[in-house]
């Protein structure tokens, strides 16, 4: 099975969008979210514990220089975070998911949305 693709909702200045509704993590392959070609500080990554237990998501280390250690990011019962990353330590360069940073969970209930900020 393949990894869920993330699909990012695009925002403009002074333009109203609909909340991304977020996507399930492949419980084996995780997500992808593209950040080909975007600024670190403008992709908002929204994750979601849609289970009633403590779950974590690890965003993991992209396979540049800078890739040198996963985020893990705890989630409380029905809790919903969200973050920024620096594409130059979780993007991929190279490979199958040239482009895109890969985010894990630990059940199958982790959601997760992107939203890129203008």
């Amino acid at each position: 099975m393949a990894a869920t693709s993330v699909v990012n909702t695009s925002l403009k200045f002074n333009k109203a969008e609909t909340m991304p509704a977020a996507v399930a993590i492949n419980a084996t392959d995780g997500a992808l979210v593209d950040y080909s070609n975007k600024e670190d500080a403008r992709i908002l990554l929204i994750l979601e514990n849609a289970t009633a237990a403590e779950n974590t998501v690890t965003i993991k280390a992209g396979d540049s220089i800078q890739g040198i250690s996963d985020l893990t990011v705890t989630l409380a019962s029905s809790e919903t975070k969200v973050i920024t990353v620096e594409s130059g330590k979780y993007m991929n360069v190279s490979g199958q998911n040239r482009g895109c940073i890969l985010i894990t969970g630990n059940n199958a209930n982790i959601k997760v949305a992107a939203i890129e900020l203008p």
